[in-house]
């Protein structure tokens, strides 16, 4: 094969020896000798062919003989990101920003073109975009003012930037570089050379974004059960001390469901664990379908879970704990015995009341709640109770 350069931006491709290009495109006519075949390509695309092994959808044709006639057996270049990419222009001289349009359009960018730096943060602010070109010097905000202003936002997102510039001297690129610039091109600008470095910046945000995504698992790991996928009992304690503080400086109510599968135990020696973690499994469900968008609901510890409910007074939680006991009763499991498992449960609840025990701890609160639950355990299970807590050690049952 071939390969000829025309006009900077267009490439030939030449295959000697066949009838018809190995690449599913519309030959020239009259461009080839006898036995040749040509094909005329944009130069990007070309690159991003090699790049990512002839796998682009709009080739369906094999990529294999285009390799065998340039003697490769894999690519040489392996990163995968989505194509195609997001990317913002910012420049004052209308016919750069089309140069830089028609250039990136030609290899799969979706361009936004911008002639001064106004709308540039409420346009990342969206967070669609997170590759920048600037040019460096513009009248009013300068790419440099520009870049540090965007430093500065703490978007959620990283973007990636690369200033525009006439400028070479050492200096100013470490002024760039300071000012949290990423990358520099200077102009006139190779279009290869800008191809490769938005790469560059495209690998950069990947890994950014596996890194969120890493950091976003892990959160998760820390502060969910990963049973029921609630919060587990480090996380609902913070949330508890939270929504206490919360509810003492604006004088609302809170108040904490405690709840316990009755008989838990049976469950698990009579139809095995498996049908445990299915009976718990579905409680954590129908927990998590019962609270509110702003309440909160999490695994205390085995068979035990606990629900925060701010600015609910005694009869909201007691009619949001009856809910709750009401769809735990029609919970089916099915067993290996080939019998529906229904499930029961114990649940108490207690309320704070602001200016009536500003001492409240979050231990007293969930002693409380517990010993609630523990009522109606000793009742005989499949109820809900209610304690006071305006004195919270008078342990008395309401």
């Amino acid at each position: 094969m071939i390969i000829i350069l025309i006009e900077s931006i267009t490439i030939l491709l030449i295959f000697p020896g066949l009838s018809s290009p190995p690449l599913c495109t519309t030959p020239l006519p009259g461009t080839c000798g006898p036995g040749m075949s040509c094909v005329s390509i944009a130069r990007g695309e070309f690159y991003d062919w090699i790049s990512h092994g002839l796998y682009r959808t709009s080739l369906p044709h094999p990529a294999g003989s285009l390799y065998r006639s340039v003697g490769y057996q894999k690519p040489f270049y392996t990163y995968n990101y989505p194509v195609p990419a997001n990317i913002l222009v910012v420049d004052d001289d209308p016919i750069q920003r089309e140069l830089l349009n028609s250039v990136l359009n030609k290899v799969g960018f979706r361009v936004t073109t911008l002639d001064d730096s106004h709308r540039v943060l409420e346009i990342l602010g969206e967070g669609d975009i997170q590759l920048l070109i600037t040019d460096w010097m513009m009248p009013g905000l300068d790419g440099l003012a520009l870049t540090r202003l965007i430093r500065s936002a703490g978007f959620p997102k990283y973007v990636y930037i690369i200033l525009l510039t006439g400028r070479s001297d050492t200096r100013d690129v470490v002024k760039g570089l300071e000012a949290g610039a990423d990358d520099f091109l200077a102009k006139p600008f190779d279009h290869n050379e800008l191809i490769a470095r938005l790469s560059v910046g495209r690998r950069i945000i990947g890994l950014e974004e596996n890194l969120r995504s890493t950091r976003d698992e892990l959160e998760k790991l820390a502060t969910h059960d990963h049973l029921t996928l609630l919060l587990n009992r480090r996380a609902i304690s913070a949330a508890l001390n939270v929504e206490l503080a919360r509810a003492r400086r604006s004088f609302l109510p809170l108040s904490i469901i405690f709840l316990d599968l009755d008989k838990f135990k049976n469950i698990n020696d009579r139809h095995g664990h498996a049908t445990g973690d299915k009976a718990l499994t579905e409680v954590a469900r129908v927990l998590a379908s019962s609270m509110r968008p702003y309440d909160f609901a999490g695994r205390w510890a085995g068979d035990e879970f606990i629900s925060i409910i701010p600015t609910a007074d005694v009869e909201q939680t007691r009619k949001i704990a009856n809910r709750i006991l009401n769809r735990i009763s029609k919970i089916e499991i099915p067993t290996k015995a080939g019998n529906l498992l229904k499930l029961k449960a114990s649940i108490g609840f207690c309320t704070f009341k602001p200016g009536l025990n500003h001492v409240l701890d979050l231990d007293v609160l969930v002693q409380q709640a517990d010993n609630a639950m523990y009522i109606a355990k000793s009742a005989g299970g499949n109820r809900v109770c209610y304690l006071s807590i305006e004195d919270p050690g008078d342990g008395g049952g309401k």
